[in-house]
């Protein structure tokens, strides 16, 4: 459930957390050596290999902060549109997807007319798929309202399957990403596609994948070890870490030096201080001293 979800996320994002710290106090101690004691090659590193260090740690802690995607779909669910041209098989990959007979199926193009929404529990998390109305030249005002109401659904979901059938021409679709490329009729002599995943809605060949897939991306399947950020705030107050830190990397690029840069990087650690209370000025001196022994 939902407090399972945020309880096992504490342990590893604090572990993440207190070692992004260290490494933001060592960058604040390697600038501060330059800005307090000129002259006197305190520092461990070159400009060069702390601009790189601070640039790799902008990326690690972006990444981190994008984990808050996979968790807000643990919690808040997710929706899935099935999309494509009439008669691909969309229905029928709805139904087993699923695991229920919901979408009508027929050989007759034009089927679906309206979205059929059906919300299943997927390995513990809430996710809504949707079989939207087949693309085609409307023959009617009913059919037309159908197919834009499939296409703003489709649009609005957190991800698209676009499913079509290789042995026929489809019509080319323009869909935000992430949109997955799924391709029926894989029992049959298909010609060869370049779809994410290949499907016999007959067979049921490659439905396992497709599905092992989805839980992966949904977020049912936690990645290895992974800290995932827990809240909006959490995701927000990273990417103002970020942002600090680019700044920083930034000043020692341009020339303006590590005056700039040292700034930056406390304003950095405020930031990522503010979520468990830290002095950051007293702890970048502390380790100023205990790296370099200044005063000693």
């Amino acid at each position: 459930g939902v407090q399972a979800a945020r309880a096992g996320l504490d342990g590893r994002l604090q572990q993440a957390l207190d070692g992004a710290r260290e490494r933001l106090l060592d960058f604040g101690a390697e600038l501060e050596a330059r800005l307090d004691h000129p002259g006197e090659d305190l520092g461990e590193l070159s400009d060069t290999a702390l601009i790189e260090s601070l640039d790799a740690f902008a990326a690690d802690v972006r990444r981190l902060a994008g984990t808050w995607t996979h968790t807000r779909r643990r919690i808040e669910g997710a929706v899935v549109a099935l999309v494509g041209s009439v008669n691909a098989g969309k229905s029928s990959l709805f139904n087993h997807l699923v695991g229920a007979r919901r979408a009508l199926v027929s050989d007759q193009p034009g089927t679906t007319r309206d979205a059929v929404e059906r919300t299943v529990d997927w390995d513990g998390l809430q996710v809504t798929f949707v079989d939207t109305a087949g693309r085609r030249a409307a023959s009617g005002e009913i059919e037309a309202a159908g197919i834009a109401l499939g296409q703003a659904l489709a649009e609005s979901a957190d991800l698209r399957l676009h499913v079509f059938d290789p042995r026929r021409p489809s019509n080319a679709f323009s869909l935000p990403e992430p949109t997955w490329q799924v391709a029926t009729h894989a029992d049959c002599e298909a010609r060869p596609s370049a779809a994410h995943h290949h499907v016999s809605n007959i067979t049921e060949a490659g439905l396992a994948d497709l599905r092992a897939a989805l839980s992966e991306w949904l977020g049912a399947v936690d990645p290895a070890g992974s800290a995932l950020v827990g809240s909006q705030r959490q995701h927000d107050l990273l990417l103002r870490v970020v942002d600090h830190v680019e700044r920083a990397g930034e000043a020692m690029v341009v020339g303006v030096g590590p005056v700039v840069a040292a700034e930056e990087v406390v304003y950095a650690l405020e930031r990522l201080g503010s979520l468990a209370g830290q002095n950051v000025r007293e702890d970048v001196l502390d380790r100023l001293f205990s790296r370099f022994c200044v005063g000693k």
